[in-house]
């Protein structure tokens, strides 16, 4: 990608009045400090900002608040209260506002978008390339974090590869290396550990996957939950065990027994002889060390 970055950064060398301007650090009357060749060479009203590295904050007039350090970074900016750190951090920022890019080309293709922080190398890389400004407060930390994001918003990317290949997806929260990295234009979807729903399809919404890919046929349906490490597994005290349910409001729990939970209630009758008809029978599981009765 700096095969790519470097000669756009390389042309500014051709302007006309280019020139190395207080290459030791200086002090303008406005708090702004700049240290490199052609360091913040344009600023006219800006306040407050600091540019350290070739060409740090070029073309930046009246951006204030800005901090870039690295060769280039910050070069076409001229909005205000940005960070960048590394060699093309946040290269093409012009008029966003309030975005965090460390290490090298992080946020490099934004341009308007706001509100986005990016750590690690290429995180972010293509975010807000489209220039609509619509992908804004995106969270990448880690390398190629959501580094195809282009108009996605709202993202949260945790670990080297989450969520690299979301275009447009937004609301969505991977925790993990590799966490939801097939994710392409989804939207509220959560996974959390390492390579957590990289078996989800590219376009589900609402999924959850705990620790495990996600697969079968559920895969590429909306509002599945996929928990790993439970299937098949006994649980610790055997006595004790309840069926869950899940409500219409996706609330997780025991069915309720108590009478105030309940309306008409009537005796059985003759229906309940079906169900005798079954032999129903009490028992206690082997494993229980208190002898519980189970029914």
């Amino acid at each position: 990608m700096l095969m790519v970055i470097l000669p756009v950064v390389a042309c500014f060398a051709l302007l006309p009045g280019a020139q190395a301007a207080c290459l030791d650090g200086c002090n303008n009357g406005l708090f702004n400090v700049w240290q490199g060749d052609d360091a913040l060479i344009s600023d006219t009203t800006g306040t407050g900002n600091s540019a350290f590295g070739w060409r740090a904050l070029f073309f930046d007039t009246d951006g204030s608040f800005n901090t870039g350090v690295g060769a280039g970074a910050l070069v076409l900016n001229n909005g205000g209260s940005n960070t960048a750190v590394g060699a093309g951090a946040l290269l093409l920022n012009t008029t966003g506002v309030e975005n965090t890019a460390i290490e090298t080309d992080a946020l490099v293709f934004n341009t308007v978008a706001s509100n986005n922080n990016a750590v690690g190398a290429f995180a972010l890389l293509n975010n807000d390339s489209s220039g609509s400004g619509l992908a804004n407060f995106n969270n990448a930390h880690g390398r190629f974090a959501l580094q195809a994001n282009v108009d996605g918003s709202q993202n949260n990317a945790f670990g080297d590869l989450a969520m690299e290949f979301n275009t447009t997806g937004s609301f969505n929260t991977a925790f993990g290396d590799d966490a939801l990295d097939n994710n392409v234009d989804g939207s509220f979807n959560v996974a959390i550990g390492d390579e957590a729903g990289t078996g989800l399809g590219a376009s589900v919404n609402n999924c959850i996957a705990i620790n495990v890919p996600g697969a079968g046929p559920f895969a590429t349906f909306d509002n599945t939950c996929f928990i790993g490490s439970i299937f098949d597994q006994p649980v610790s005290d055997v006595g004790t065990q309840e069926a869950v349910f899940v409500d219409q409001f996706n609330v997780v729990g025991i069915s309720a027994s108590s009478r105030r939970f309940k309306h008409d209630i009537q005796p059985m009758d003759k229906a309940s002889e079906a169900i005798l008809s079954l032999k129903p029978v009490t028992f206690k599981y082997n494993a229980d060390k208190n002898g519980r009765t189970q029914y």
